[in-house]
């Protein structure tokens, strides 16, 4: 076991490590209570009654109090709850801002679902340790529902909020999209929340959602019922099992490219399908192959759930493991043998979650 003198140490750089270590045991705890505070309605009573007491917050969540106020102290400490003066017992409350990323579910902003993902596969990692030493994976249909749930809840507010203004940046794309008798895919649709938008967006299109996930499917289904769409469809399909009778204007993949094990064949096929004007737009992480590059950036989170959630997702299914983080050579280069002869990154820069993700643009 390799063993170091202290007298050898950088005195800055063991001080910047260690502040990132407690930087990232506190975000693996505080995981964990903003779960908890979701689950448990703290986030909906603070936002609707505070500022309140520990008892107060009990007592409209019928929870206990001693718990209760362990909670909300400890998420003073973080920043995410406030104490509104300096009287005894403690009032809390969310600002403002506090409400926008945890207490309305509705809200652009709302972050709890980053949350949950990362409480979930963390709920995995005894299986991952086996992966780890066996080279298999976990698919996704067995993540867990914390994780698909997480999945939706993290990536619905993009959609619901941004996503009319990213293909708004595509000259003439919103136009033909609105015109009758325009054929939309979403593939890798999950539980619908992108599908369900792109209909409220086009309502004179058809929309397909198509996700290999019978369960997700299923809970896409029961959401478009819910807000009574009519011109969308879900099925349970492969990407590589789209065929040519298939025609469609637009083919959206959202933060699932990485995720498809083979992703020529399924470029391929998504290619053929697409009309001879159509346009394949394909949304992955802003995220560089360079691991120094995303040190102290956003792209941290994405390099850090790759080898707890989308690697195994694709080793799951003996792909070639291509984990979170796709580069525009990656991209380019399947498009190329996919037979997409034309491939551009778009300049997307608003609104501002853009600059989380790279827009490849693909067409025939």
């Amino acid at each position: 076991m390799a063993r170091v003198d202290i007298s050898e140490l950088d005195f800055e750089q063991m001080i910047a490590i260690g502040n990132r270590i407690y930087s990232h045991v506190t975000g693996a705890q505080v995981a964990a209570l903003v779960v908890i505070g979701d689950r448990l309605g703290l986030f909906e009573a603070l936002a609707d009654h505070g500022p309140c007491t520990g008892a107060q917050l009990a007592g409209v969540t019928s929870l206990h109090e001693r718990y209760v106020r362990e909670w909300a102290d400890a998420l003073v400490a973080t920043g995410y709850v406030e104490v509104s003066d300096g009287s005894e017992p403690r009032r809390y409350h969310l600002t403002k801002e506090g409400v926008f990323f945890f207490g309305d579910p509705e809200s652009p902003g709302f972050s709890v679902g980053a949350y949950q993902l990362a409480y979930g596969v963390s709920r995995n990692v005894p299986r991952l340790m086996e992966c780890f030493a066996s080279g298999e994976g976990i698919g996704y249909a067995d993540s867990g529902e914390e994780v698909t749930v997480g999945v939706e809840r993290l990536w619905a507010p993009i959609h619901e909020f941004f996503l009319e203004g990213w293909l708004q940046n595509v000259p003439g794309l919103t136009e033909k999209l609105s015109a009758p008798g325009a054929a939309i895919a979403d593939v890798g649709c999950g539980r619908g929340r992108s599908t369900a938008t792109l209909a409220r967006l086009f309502p004179k299109a058809e929309v397909v959602g198509i996700d290999a996930d019978a369960a997700s499917v299923e809970a896409a289904r029961a959401l478009a019922a819910s807000r009574g769409l009519s011109n969308v469809a879900f099925r349970v399909q492969l990407a590589d099992e789209i065929t040519e009778q298939d025609r469609y204007d637009f083919v959206y993949l959202f933060h699932t490219l990485h995720d498809i094990p083979e992703p020529v064949p399924a470029l391929t096929a998504m290619g053929r399908a697409l009309k001879a004007d159509g346009l394949l737009l394909c949304v992955e992480s802003s995220a560089s192959d360079d691991p120094m590059a995303n040190r102290g950036t956003p792209a941290e989170m994405f390099a850090s759930v790759s080898p707890l959630f989308n690697l195994p997702v694709a080793m799951a299914a003996a792909g070639d493991g291509s984990g979170t983080i796709l580069t525009e050579a990656n991209v380019r280069a399947w498009a190329d043998k996919a037979g997409l002869g034309s491939y551009e990154v778009l300049a997307i820069t608003f609104p501002p979650p853009s600059m989380l993700h790279r827009f490849h643009a693909l067409r025939r």
